[in-house]
């Protein structure tokens, strides 16, 4: 079997060394639509990039958080504006609730 592979590889050597014409036409009628079929692909179908992959720069505002230990500090703050809701449709607000209000949302954005 490995006999019969070296003889057909050194006669396909031979054939090359002897019409290197017809072998570099042959070689350019298979590379040249490879080549353009593999262009036709990367365009209709680019490399798809994935947001989970791509690390997330820093700056010196955002401070990197650890979701579990922001959901434990949010969940005051939403517990506090909704009795602040509560007393709002009670009793109503006075000007040191507003501010508390306006304080918690501000809160509430930074950690989201």
């Amino acid at each position: 079997m490995l006999s019969k592979i070296k003889i057909i590889y050194t006669n396909i050597w031979a054939w090359m060394e002897k019409n290197p014409k017809a072998f570099y036409k042959y070689a350019m009628f298979i590379l040249i639509p490879l080549f353009i079929i593999s262009l036709y692909f990367s365009y209709k179908h680019p490399h798809k990039i994935y947001t989970n992959t791509i690390p997330i720069i820093s700056t010196k505002n955002v401070k990197p958080t650890i979701p579990h230990k922001t959901n434990r500090i949010v969940e005051p703050i939403i517990n506090e504006l909704i009795e602040l809701k509560s007393k709002h449709e009670t009793i109503g607000l006075n000007s040191e609730d507003s501010l508390r209000i306006k304080y918690l949302i501000n809160r509430y954005n930074e950690l989201k």
